[in-house]
């Protein structure tokens, strides 16, 4: 079975080769060093609208799930760059987490696609750190708190209401007084403001570091190579729990087996003991510890 990457490294197979990249907010200063270490240029599209796909201030909904609207935006990379076989894109998602909905869970997803192979890497990374922030305002007072709280300008504001069922959404504010006067104005338009953290990657430092690491997680898998094929991005796509308990043997919810599967051969292999233990601990057990 051959294909473009088999028996060469990565950095052999990406040489004198671009991807394109869908961004409007800066993605590229983090993604492309990353890329770039193993010979894969990068080049920023200035044809694309990201905010279609969806905007943090919630004026323009989300069109799918996280994974979903990845995939629709390498898909835009394609269709508005018909050159280019390789397109990057970048994705992120704030929610609840699972086992605690007082804190905010921040996941990142960078893919790397090859139209004519087939190749479709993502990169992941997922933090509890999120650093988000909302207040309702009722007046100047706890605005400028607020600004406080952020570390504003470092970090920046979406000023937003709703007037007759639409978002009025000011953002982009470089200054303090720009804020305050974005404040007295939606006031008067639409009675009741709310302060938010301004997710975007260029206004947000902190999520600008995140998107580095999925990067990095991207290219670690685009370095784990398929031992039956070398095809790239062998990497885990199922875990099975049971692990059993150390104390009385029963099965847990911890991690057991890990079942990496080729997007090339489709051949699979397991790993037992992923985690490095063969038990769990007895407080991991529902029998031991109700």
């Amino acid at each position: 079975m051959n294909h473009a990457f088999q028996n060469i490294s990565l950095h052999d197979s990406f040489r004198d080769k671009e991807a394109v990249l869908g961004t409007m907010h800066g993605k590229g200063q983090v993604i492309a060093p990353v890329l770039e270490s193993i010979g894969l240029a990068v080049m920023v599209s200035d044809r694309i609208n990201t905010d279609l796909f969806g905007t943090f201030s919630g004026d323009i909904a989300r069109p799918a799930s996280q994974l979903e609207t990845l995939r629709l935006k390498v898909d835009k990379c394609f269709e508005m760059h018909h050159g280019h076989s390789l397109a990057l894109a970048s994705e992120g998602a704030f929610y609840p987490h699972p086992g605690n909905p007082f804190i905010v869970t921040h996941t990142e997803m960078v893919i790397l696609k090859d139209r004519h192979s087939g190749l479709e890497v993502i990169g992941h990374h997922t933090c509890t750190n999120a650093g988000v922030r909302r207040c309702e305002l009722r007046e100047m007072g706890e605005l400028d708190r607020f600004l406080e709280e952020v570390s504003f300008p470092e970090y920046g504001v979406i000023l937003k209401g709703k007037c007759q069922g639409e978002w009025r959404v000011g953002k982009d504010f470089q200054t303090r007084d720009e804020v305050f006067r974005a404040f007295d104005e939606l006031q008067t338009e639409v009675g009741g403001v709310t302060a938010e953290s301004d997710l975007r990657a260029h206004r947000n430092p902190r999520r600008m570091k995140i998107i580095g690491e999925a990067a990095r997680d991207l290219v670690a898998k685009l370095e784990s190579r398929c031992p039956h094929c070398d095809f790239p991005g062998f990497t885990v796509t199922a875990i099975e729990r049971g692990l059993p308990c150390e104390d009385c043997g029963a099965s847990t919810q911890a991690v057991l087996k890990e079942i990496s599967t080729c997007a090339f051969c489709q051949k699979s292999e397991e790993r037992l003991f992923p985690r490095g233990m063969e038990t769990a601990s007895a407080g991991a057990c529902d029998y031991c510890n109700p």
